[in-house]
């Protein structure tokens, strides 16, 4: 006889089927009893029976580690040259976000319970993992390297993995169209400023992508901690081996690391003007995000910025007096920080 739950409409049969598939493996119940036991039966389950997403998982944080702590501070950079090794690093970072799709997880986003994971994220996490992909290629191979096409193609190849995103949120998304960007202020002071904070990393990864740049292909794997460890930190919070706060000290360092990276290749002061512009146009004044990033890639463009920084020291020499700019100028190159910061162009530096 079928039997339908007042939740759901699923047969006994089905509910069954479901806790057999999420059961724990076998070999986890003959551990000896204890923590270890207690947290490798809840990682080790039947719906990953062959250990392919716990594998991938293991490696990708072995990448994190290796590139962020021995790679960058033995050579400056995350080291992606385009080598075989960096491709394969690159495989496994976005295998282990699609073998997510082995993985039951609930259709609709759960909204006082915004940690366990539902289908938009999930696919969302996929699209974005891609992104990340092309964005690494468009890095490492570079026939239109300094060209117009180069900075009209790579911007719309990163809003085209937008589209899709946008076709999975209405598929999926919650009707009253809450998502990390758009944040209300319904909730306690210093969980708005966090919450807002994770909003503002978007728009920086999204920023470093759009625009073509000599470290493009680490830029592109740089974004994957911020997707990985999201949906890492998520699944360990479901199946209560961390707590809330503990998500949150991890995943917010981790965003720190990833806007570092960013802001070391990419941000001058024009950057983070345009930057924090399209943070206020977007969340304030609800501009329409192809538009947004179009124009932010448009203002990328050397030209125009070398027209805008031109302009804007005609301002300060107007307003602060010729003197008084070339004592920033001054300042700025006294130290390597303060020099990348406000290096709009290398007229700067004349």
């Amino acid at each position: 006889m079928t039997v339908v739950t007042s939740n759901e409409n699923t047969t006994e049969g089905e509910h069954s089927k479901s806790a057999d598939r999420r059961g724990y493996q076998a070999w986890t119940q003959n551990l000896p009893a204890g923590t270890f036991k207690n947290v490798v039966s809840k990682l080790f389950t039947n719906e990953d029976n062959v250990q392919l997403h716990k594998t991938l998982g293991i490696l990708s944080l072995i990448s994190f580690v290796y590139r962020y702590f021995y790679v960058y501070p033995t050579t400056g950079t995350l080291g992606f040259d385009g080598s075989w090794f960096d491709h394969l690093s690159m495989f496994i970072h976005v295998a282990l976000s699609t073998s997510s799709l082995v993985f039951h997880v609930i259709r609709s986003r759960i909204l006082n319970r915004p940690m366990i994971i539902w289908e938009e994220y999930r696919l969302h996490a996929i699209v974005f993992s891609t992104r990340c992909l092309s964005v690494y290629l468009m890095g490492t191979y570079r026939p239109f390297a300094g060209t117009m096409l180069e900075r009209i193609y790579v911007p719309l190849v990163v809003l085209a993995h937008h589209v899709v995103a946008d076709k999975i949120t209405e598929m999926y998304g919650s009707k009253d169209g809450v998502t990390t960007v758009r944040v209300k202020d319904t909730h306690r002071p210093e969980i708005t400023t966090v919450l807002r904070f994770y909003a503002f990393y978007q728009f920086t990864a999204l920023a470093s992508h759009v625009q073509p740049n000599a470290r493009l292909a680490d830029l592109g794997f740089n974004t994957l901690i911020a997707i990985q460890s999201s949906a890492f930190l998520m699944t360990l919070y479901r199946k209560g081996l961390i707590a809330e706060v503990t998500h949150a000290f991890v995943y917010t360092s981790c965003l720190l690391i990833s806007m570092w990276h960013i802001f070391a290749n990419c941000g001058n002061g024009l950057f983070l003007a345009k930057l924090t512009a399209a943070y206020f146009l977007r969340t304030d004044f609800k501009m329409n995000k192809y538009v947004l990033w179009l124009t932010f890639a448009f203002l990328s463009v050397p030209a125009v910025v070398d027209l805008m920084a031109a302009k804007l020291m005609e301002i300060a020499g107007e307003e602060l007096g010729n003197s008084t700019v070339e004592k920033i100028q001054w300042a700025c190159n006294q130290h390597d920080l303060l020099n990348k910061f406000c290096s709009m162009n290398s007229s700067l530096h004349a």
